[in-house]
């Protein structure tokens, strides 16, 4: 019988190294110890198995290998401990607030994917650079039952063309997550601005982070471990701020206004208390000045406005109205008479605003402001209607079942809003007082979400307009300068053609033709029970008749190709 010395060997090391570092854990009670000791037992570990299993001693002069073999080591090692962690923290209760399309960044090994709610999710794309993770990622996906809309991404976030190959793109995600992930990142700054990026414009970003101690050892062993000669084997521990203070570098900064030097004063205490004093710049105003002053800010444009305008027109208005009221407030008015009441009240106030937003015009995208009246509802809807607003939003706000408001938004853009945002009311406003619906649903009787969006793709390629469709979170995007599906249009191309006329090449990436299109939409697929639930979605111009017959075109078309 043949002794194999050497595999006897390698198979006693590997307990002996194990109980080397169980016994080197220890100092673990010692908090501020936890992660770095078990960082160097992960590389300690690696370097186990490069040299005595893959028997590849070189892969140790290659730090961006031997980094990953020692943090997916560390990270399989730790993973229980910090998926116990999470649980005392409440952590899967943000995973389970996840929606729609998500991105989850560095999943690792898999601790978040058990904690889904999958009626929640439509697909979810793991960013995940370590790949000696991905096997043990991809089990505990297949144990969660998540493995039909869970797809790994072998790249970091930086990684643009892997990205895109994988179907990752700007604004399509509806929820990007990260647990604990920023720790590890060398450029946390960038990292959140790239994710920013992936999220659409009404997205949600979910985080989970430690950061750094108040405590000094603590902090002075994260240091230790941040240092770049130790990153290679500890490969981060932690990072100097919170990720939210990056999230807000990358947001847009916001402008304040106010007509009373006393509140104001309170603002900036508030601002800087939360450390907001770069991200809010307050600017005290006259009663006579521009409700939007854009010059007097400094600003060319903005994103959109805020209000909560002074509600009433006089103290005896207000008065009248709280003894109108059939049971008494359940807390006290602390509102000052020059923050509760203006000559005309709301309605004159926002209707102000309506009259500024006509010479603004697109240097402000969104208009918006609460009311607290619901009779001012349709006053002001009427109003935008009949100064020739085209683009407008209703919401309803409802505290505690008791206090309702109401608000209000107008644009002299293109961009609609989503149908829950547009049309957000109960039944208690009248239909005419609504913007016209901005979804169109059906639904194709089969299963099969590829079938649909192929017949999609080949409906769509065969008109005159700008169509981008992804597989992976089976969404496409499209634009038409026209209706070009109509019968008249369709024969006027094909008399283009056959005469050799120089037919204009579309072009995905066109940013002018985006802009004047007078149509753009959006159709999402979903497969539900026995058949595919298809969304239209409008998502610019202002002719809904235009939109309706799209919406009438795809619906037959796909009915006859079923």
């Amino acid at each position: 019988m043949e002794l194999n010395v050497k595999g006897r060997a390698v198979s006693y090391l590997e307990p002996a190294l194990f109980l080397l570092i169980a016994l080197y854990g220890q100092i673990e009670t010692i908090g501020p110890m936890k992660y770095l000791t078990k960082n160097f037992a992960g590389a300690i570990l690696a370097v186990f198995d490069i040299l005595f299993k893959k028997r590849r001693p070189q892969d140790l002069l290659n730090l961006s290998k031997f980094s990953d073999q020692a943090f997916g080591t560390f990270w399989l090692m730790m993973a229980p401990q910090l998926a116990d962690r999470e649980v005392e923290k409440g952590v899967p209760a943000l995973v389970a607030s996840a929606t729609g399309t998500i991105i989850e960044i560095g999943p690792g090994s898999g601790n978040q994917v058990s904690r889904y709610d999958r009626s929640k999710v439509t697909k979810i794309y793991g960013i995940e650079p370590t790949a000696s993770l991905h096997p043990q990622l991809w089990e505990n996906i297949k144990r969660a039952g998540l493995s039909d809309v869970y797809t790994i991404v072998p790249c970091g976030v930086q990684d643009v063309e892997t990205l895109r190959r994988y179907g990752v793109d700007k604004e399509a995600f509806d929820t990007v997550l990260s647990v604990q992930v920023f720790c590890s990142v060398p450029n946390p700054k960038e990292t959140a601005a790239a994710l920013w990026r992936l999220l659409k414009p009404d997205g949600k970003m979910i985080f989970y982070e430690h950061v750094k101690s108040r405590d000094l050892i603590s902090s002075r062993v994260q240091g230790c471990a941040q240092r770049e000669r130790w990153r290679f084997i500890a490969t981060g521990i932690t990072i100097p701020y919170p990720p939210s203070d990056f999230i807000q570098q990358i947001q847009k900064p916001t402008r304040t206004t106010d007509i009373d030097e006393k509140n104001l004063s309170y603002a900036r205490q508030n601002i800087l208390t939360n450390n907001l004093k770069s991200r809010i710049r307050p600017l005290l105003t006259k009663p006579n000045d521009p409700l939007i002053p854009l010059n007097a800010l400094g600003l060319e444009n903005i994103t959109f406005t805020i209000c909560n305008p002074p509600f009433y027109s006089s103290a005896t208005d207000l008065l009248s109205s709280a003894l109108a009221k059939s049971r008494p407030p359940h807390s006290t008015c602390t509102g000052s008479p020059i923050e509760m009441v203006t000559p005309g009240g709301e309605v004159a106030f926002v209707t102000h605003m309506i009259v500024e937003s006509q010479h603004l015009k697109d240097r402000c995208q969104w208009y918006t402001s609460m009311l607290g009246k619901y009779s001012s509802v349709g006053i002001i809807i009427e109003e935008l209607k009949k100064r020739g607003v085209g683009n407008w939003a209703v919401k309803e706000f409802v505290q505690g079942g008791k206090t309702r408001r109401w608000g209000v938004g107008w644009s002299w853009g293109g961009r609609r809003p989503r149908e829950d945002i547009a049309r957000g009311v109960s039944t208690s406003i009248p239909k005419h007082l609504l913007p016209f619906p901005s979804e169109f649903k059906f639904e194709v009787p089969t299963t099969s979400i590829d079938l649909v969006g192929s017949n999609i793709c080949a409906l769509l390629e065969g008109f005159d307009l700008q169509w981008r469709y992804r597989a992976q979170i089976s969404t496409g995007v499209g634009f038409a300068r026209a209706n070009v599906w109509s019968r008249a249009a369709r024969r006027q191309q094909k008399r283009e053609a056959a005469e050799g006329g120089d037919l204009t090449e579309k072009s995905d990436d066109d940013d002018e033709e985006v802009e004047a299109a007078a149509l753009g939409f959006k159709i999402q697929l979903a497969r539900e029970s026995e058949v595919v639930a298809v969304s239209v979605g409008w998502l610019q111009g202002f002719d809904s008749v235009l939109f309706e017959s799209f919406c009438g075109m795809v619906k037959r078309q796909m009915a006859n190709q079923r």
